[in-house]
């Protein structure tokens, strides 16, 4: 949407089979200069393209197969670099797919929710096994791991990590020290399926809302 309208990017392959194309489209995210997009398939593929102008096709800048796995969330970062949420992989590609980072999980262990700090030096990581894990992406190691409860959609405010669980729980831990929990809430009755914060408020969406609770949340008032 532009100005308050829809606008149409369309993007045509020679090969409608072709490596590149035949997976369907799991993730997608713009880059903060809203010059580059960013899909990732069902394969484990990362795409890069350049947006022209709406209506034009799509210019493919960049195409990788980086995981074994779905990639199920795409986190742009601020010089032109993307982190990558897949099943099996957690990982940093350049806009020109370069792989800088990257970690696997166990194949009954999946990658289960993931986000990145604003500084985009750090990002935490859980897995359906209930595993969670502060990663130091400029230095490429793992800073913490921790047993946390099932996570299924994760988003930083601030300094603070908020998880949404499985059981429709939103908590508040610290990321440096997972364990300490600053604040909980239930916001579902049913699982959390996703969540994004702003530099005020968190939004959660999920199954099974209670018509009592709000939209958002401020973390300061629960």
């Amino acid at each position: 949407m532009s100005n308050g309208e829809w606008i149409e990017y369309t993007q045509h392959w020679e090969e409608a089979d072709s490596g590149a194309s035949a997976w369907p489209m799991l993730a997608v995210a713009a880059s903060p200069t809203a010059e580059l997009l960013y899909t990732g398939d069902s394969s484990g593929r990362v795409s890069v393209f350049t947006l022209n102008d709406p209506g034009q096709p799509l210019d493919r800048h960049a195409s990788v197969l980086c995981a074994q796995a779905p990639v199920r969330r795409l986190m742009p970062m601020l010089d032109e670099r993307v982190f990558v949420q897949s099943d099996d992989a957690v990982l940093v590609l350049t806009d020109g797919g370069r792989q800088l980072f990257k970690r696997t999980t166990l194949p009954n262990e999946a990658f289960s929710a993931a986000a990145m700090a604003a500084s985009g030096q750090q990002a935490f990581v859980c897995t359906s096994a209930g595993a969670g894990s502060l990663l130091d992406i400029a230095e490429g190691r793992v800073v913490k791991k921790s047993i946390l409860e099932q996570s299924v959609g994760a988003a930083y405010f601030g300094d603070v990590l908020v998880l949404g669980t499985a059981s429709g729980e939103i908590v508040g831990r610290d990321p440096r020290t997972p364990a300490n929990m600053l604040w909980t809430t239930l916001a579902f009755g049913g699982p959390v399926t996703d969540i994004a914060g702003s530099q005020t408020c968190i939004y959660v969406c999920g199954n099974r809302a209670d018509p009592t609770q709000p939209y958002h949340m401020e973390p300061d008032e629960t």
